[in-house]
């Protein structure tokens, strides 16, 4: 017989508290080490209230996903069949993967156009790349240099505000840099990557015997957290493999020294590991070190 709905409150309450003790021990060691480190070097004009608004959204949002699919998933391994059970929730994973980035953009509170703009979308034109507008938003820093473009617009560029700091140029060749990825294709790639990981997953934490609803949620729990782990030794040599690939695709309109004094510029801002050892790098570094980049622009994939 199906467990009764009454029974996901006392795990569902006991989860609520561990995540919010969890979550008030977070806010202070983020606040120390993140906030605090950030203020004295001069890496953000956030002030401590908008830091805690955002730490707050953040924390909220991930508790919320946590809560939603562990609940989800006692739900309907109690009451559906495996294969629905299972597009059900990745349909859920879906709808999260695409709406959420926008969310979060728009928490980063967009801004207007870029100065010189024109120059840049002129060299976009040169380039052959259909992006039609390039903006700002705010992400507290002084000093990250990124770009990125949201789902379903990819023809608009978006850059940090500290990224006005670059030469049009720079900043052009950053945005195509960027584009890469569009034009690959490879946002959808990585959704079907994460889908079919988290489909086997899924289907692996079902498999395990479970008769309450703790033991539903504790399993899935142990499960995903060991199948997210091990993904971590899978992801970053593919992301690494692309970054490389992207910022090879920048020896069309660039020069080997200009994309290397780039790439240096913008990894030292952003405060990136320029050189890690070989074996370092292969475990939990998606992005290449400065100095493994700048080598593999002259080599073939």
């Amino acid at each position: 017989m199906p467990a009764p709905i009454y029974t996901l409150v006392p795990w569902g309450v006991w989860l609520a508290a561990f995540v919010l003790a969890f979550g008030v021990f977070g806010f202070f060691l983020d606040r120390l080490i993140g906030y605090e480190v950030e203020t004295l070097r001069g890496g953000t004009t956030q002030s401590v209230k908008g830091w805690s608004a955002d730490w707050l959204w953040g924390a909220g949002v991930s508790a919320g996903i946590l809560l939603l699919g562990l609940s989800l998933w006692v739900l309907v391994r109690t009451f559906l069949p495996f294969w629905l059970a299972l597009a059900s929730l990745l349909a859920v994973a879906v709808l999260v993967v695409l709406v959420l980035p926008r969310w979060q953009a728009h928490r980063c509170r967009l801004y207007a156009p870029l100065p010189h703009g024109d120059e840049i979308l002129r060299l976009l034109r040169d380039w052959q790349l259909p992006v039609y507008a390039v903006r700002t938003y705010d992400d507290g820093g002084t000093t990250s240099l990124n770009g990125m473009f949201l789902p379903f617009a990819p023809h608009v560029a978006w850059v940090t505000g500290a990224s006005a700091s670059l030469t049009p140029r720079d900043l052009a060749l950053l945005i195509r840099r960027e584009y890469f990825f569009v034009a690959r294709h490879l946002q959808w790639a990585v959704l079907a990557i994460v889908l079919a990981w988290l489909a086997v997953g899924l289907s692996a934490a079902w498999a395990i015997p479970a008769e309450t609803a703790l033991q539903r949620a504790l399993s899935l729990s142990a499960i995903m957290t060991t199948w997210c782990f091990t993904a971590l030794f899978v992801w970053p040599p593919l992301n690494r493999r692309w970054m490389h690939a992207a910022d090879r695709s920048l020896l069309d309109v660039a020069s080997l020294a200009e994309i290397a004094s780039l790439l240096r510029h913008i990894q030292e801002s952003n405060l990136t590991d320029t050189t890690i050892s070989g074996a370092k790098e292969q475990i939990f570094h998606p992005i290449p070190p400065l100095e493994r980049r700048i080598q593999k622009l002259t080599k073939k994939p």
